[in-house]
Formats: structure tokens, C-alpha cells, sequence
């Protein structure tokens, strides 16, 4: 009796599509974020780490582990900034960005704009939200990452934002107007 409700269950459970948890990762001082950048077709290891976020966050960044540098981001871009940084990294200084940018996240507000309204803001650029994560998520060490989806309207530019409301960072980037297109490959 027992192997014959096995035998009767046993393919129900195995059709039943597995709930996959999204990876969340913990993020604050001492984070690092490793990417592969894009640039015009060459290929280039970058690493971001998050060296302070009390007052200004300061962010420190290498690229292919040899040159490296970091960004400033005041309180005030932190909250409420409306641009990114998209210039050349600066090696061995720290470039203090404008109150207005940010660099590889979106201020916090921008960020509350895309929860509350399902689009937000920045650099003249209107972004919406895209709900199709469940058929092409973006996957860290084989399982889904916690991440909005947007796509800019106007131009081809999509972005995979951390769905994290303190460090809403920029897991992915492509079709960048800029030709700087960029993945998330690893977080620790």
C-alpha cells in the first residue's frame, strides 16, 4: 500500500516547479562586488567595494586587479541624486561626484520612485520596471538574484538594480548608449 502512494505521488512532486528563493545578499562596509565590464568589446575584470557608507559613502573600485582608485558619493547624491558617473575611473585618487551623481547605484530616492511608482528618473532618462525576472532571471552562483529589471524608455539601455533599498547597486547593464555594458559576476 505504502509503495503504491509512493509510486502515486512520486511524479506529482517531481512536476511541482521548485519555489527558488532569491539570493539577498547582506550588503554594507566591506562588501565587494565583482564584475566582467564590456568596454566597446573588450573585456575587463572590476571589482567595487563599499569601503565606508556612514556619512559619505566612498567606494572603492580595481580594475583587473592592478589599477584602482574610489569614488566619494556625498549624503546628499546618496539620498537624492538623479544622475550616474559614467566617466573614466581616475587611478590612484578618490573623485568626490557631484551632489547630483552617483556611481554604479541609484541615489535612495530614485530607488523608492522605481518601488512606489514602478519607474523613476535619471539622467533625463525615464526607466520602467519590467516583470519578466521569472523567465530570464540574472543568476549568481546558479541561483536568482534579488534584482529589478528597467528598461530605459527612449533607448535600448536595461538595468538589473539590487533590490535593496540602502545600496540599490547596479548588478547589470546592457545596450548602454555609452558602449559600457557590465554583469555581476560574484559578491563577498
Amino acid at each position: 500500500m505504502m509503495k503504491k502512494l509512493l509510486f502515486l505521488l512520486l511524479p506529482l512532486l517531481l512536476a511541482r516547479p521548485a519555489a527558488a528563493q532569491l539570493l539577498q545578499p547582506a550588503v554594507g562596509a566591506g562588501t565587494t562586488f565583482r564584475y566582467e565590464f564590456d568596454l566597446h568589446g573588450q573585456h575587463a575584470a572590476f571589482e567595487l567595494a563599499i569601503a565606508g557608507a556612514t556619512d559619505t559613502l566612498r567606494l572603492t573600485w580595481r580594475i583587473r586587479g592592478l589599477a584602482g582608485g574610489a569614488y566619494a558619493v556625498s549624503p546628499t547624491a546618496w539620498q537624492r541624486a538623479n544622475k550616474l558617473n559614467f566617466a573614466q575611473p581616475t587611478p590612484g585618487r578618490t573623485v568626490r561626484l557631484p551632489d547630483d551623481q552617483t556611481f554604479m547605484l541609484l541615489s535612495k530616492s530614485a530607488f523608492a520612485a522605481l518601488v512606489a511608482r514602478q519607474r523613476y528618473e535619471y539622467d533625463h532618462t525615464v526607466y520602467e520596471l519590467r516583470a519578466d525576472l521569472a523567465t530570464a532571471p540574472l543568476l549568481l552562483a546558479g541561483r536568482p538574484l534579488d534584482v529589478l529589471h528597467v528598461v530605459a524608455q527612449g533607448d535600448p539601455t536595461e538595468l538589473w538594480i539590487l533590490n535593496n533599498p540602502d545600496f540599490p547597486v547596479i548588478c547589470q547593464a546592457r545596450h548602454n548608449p555609452l558602449g559600457i555594458d557590465f554583469v555581476l559576476t560574484g559578491i563577498k
